[in-house]
């Protein structure tokens, strides 16, 4: 089986041992500016993320150096991605949470969600918006939990990486009503997650499909941003990025990130 094959799998088991409702307080966030207003109101916007450890590259970094993070991308992004599966990325809801309570900046959960619960619980914990893949559910399973999602008050990344994927993206975005297209952005993943390849030119041709059929989309550029010129090159195709590893393992995360924000 592919990596996402294998984590798919592992969400089922997860899923069984999670309860119809979230336990404790909830995170109030009501506050917070919403996800993709943050995103959009600076051209390009930058969506960082917090990822303890990846199947790719293996352990990133200690816990203990999540608030320094926390607070560089308080400083230079619109809205931080917070990994909540523990298994093979090392995060956890109880990390979102975490990260809650140290920013104002809106939250996207970065899960591999294939059902209302993990949405509910994503709410529970301070998420803006949760992450939801294409290539993770059929399409009437993905229509279920994208209005799930808008109806618990939550924005969209929903993320393509094929012609194909895109192509469905497209459609449940434009079924969307007028008000609710508005809260759902189309992530562009230059990884291919069954063979974990990266290619950006991914992001340059799916955003020319994209603007094709719906021109008003916002569009997302994600993995494998690793320089200046990398923004530079992709910045007139799509409103911006989500950007992890390379500021992660930077031997100085702020110049790193100073450099993408500012190419």
């Amino acid at each position: 089986m592919s990596i996402l094959d294998t984590i798919l799998e592992a969400k089922k088991k997860e899923i069984e041992s999670l309860p119809d409702a979230p336990v404790g307080e909830p995170v109030d966030r009501s506050a917070v500016t919403g996800f993709c207003d943050a995103v959009t109101a600076k051209s390009p916007g930058f969506i960082c993320e917090i990822k303890p450890k990846s199947p790719s590259r293996g352990d990133l970094i200690d816990r203990d150096r999540i608030p320094e993070f926390v607070n560089l991308y308080s400083k230079h992004a619109q809205a931080i991605s917070v990994l909540c599966d523990e298994e093979f990325f090392g995060g956890s809801f109880n990390l979102l949470r975490s990260v809650a309570e140290q920013t104002t900046l809106p939250l996207l959960a970065k899960e591999f969600i294939i059902d209302q619960s993990q949405i509910r619980l994503a709410k529970h914990s301070g998420a803006s918006a949760i992450l939801l893949i294409v290539a993770a559910l059929k399409k009437p399973d993905l229509e279920n939990v994208l209005h799930f999602a808008i109806h618990q008050d939550l924005d969209v990344l929903l993320e393509t990486h094929t012609e194909d994927e895109m192509q469905t993206a497209l459609e449940l975005v434009s079924g969307l009503p007028e008000e609710h297209q508005t809260r759902v952005l189309i992530g562009i993943n230059n990884r291919d997650l069954h063979s974990l390849y990266i290619d950006l030119q991914v992001s340059a041709d799916l955003s020319a499909i994209a603007r094709n059929q719906l021109p008003d989309c916002t569009l997302i550029s994600e993995s494998g941003i690793e320089t200046p010129e990398d923004v530079s090159c992709l910045k007139t195709q799509v409103s911006g990025f989500l950007v992890g590893t390379s500021i992660l393992s930077s031997a100085d995360p702020e110049e790193k990130i100073s450099s993408l924000v500012s190419a």
